[in-house]
């Protein structure tokens, strides 16, 4: 874990990968995740960056720790709210560039990930505003779900709605705590 990300450690990822199989079109690969924490009583922010994979499938952008981890990373990530563009200029703490970086970004959380070339982030960047036109077409009906999609939507769908059942319960408590 690094607290600024060097050209080195970027190009040291094995590149993603665009699969195209049986008409199944999902894109997955090693990524570097930004994260931002406030540290201790002093609010500094402190970036880190952490190894993730990303999957690219149906509607939703899932993310785990490690490659062949079957537990989710956080919530999968809906593809028909979210913007992805190229990160021209990211800068670390230290003000050095961070190389080859990305954003998606949601209504309540924006992601700053990392990749190996420049390519490979015009290609994410390419294929995550792909696939939103495509879950859109298919939500309105312009376009056939497949039977592998399905699945992928109803788990995605599934393990988003707890994670947002959990935060809306998190903040009930929170006010219901304040009120008293």
């Amino acid at each position: 874990m690094a607290t600024s990300l060097t050209k080195e450690q970027a190009t040291a990822l094995e590149p993603s990968t665009l699969t195209v199989k049986d008409g199944r079109n999902f894109m997955q690969g090693k990524v570097l995740k930004r994260r931002v924490r406030y540290g201790g009583i002093v609010p500094c922010l402190t970036p880190t960056w952490r190894q993730r994979f990303l999957v690219l499938r149906g509607k939703y952008l899932f993310r785990f720790t490690k490659e062949n981890e079957e537990r989710l990373k956080g919530t999968p990530i809906p593809l028909e709210a979210i913007s992805a563009t190229a990160v021209n200029e990211q800068y670390d703490e230290e003000g050095e560039i961070v190389p080859y970086a990305f954003r998606v970004s949601t209504i309540r959380k924006t992601y700053v990930f990392a990749v190996s070339t420049v390519e490979e982030r015009d290609q994410w960047v390419r294929e995550i505003q792909r696939a939103k036109n495509m879950a859109i077409k298919k939500n309105l009906g312009h376009a056939k779900v497949s039977s592998w999609e399905k699945r992928s939507n109803i788990v995605g769908k599934k393990l988003y709605d707890q994670a947002i059942d959990r935060e809306v319960r998190r903040h009930d408590m929170a006010s219901h705590v304040a009120i008293y």
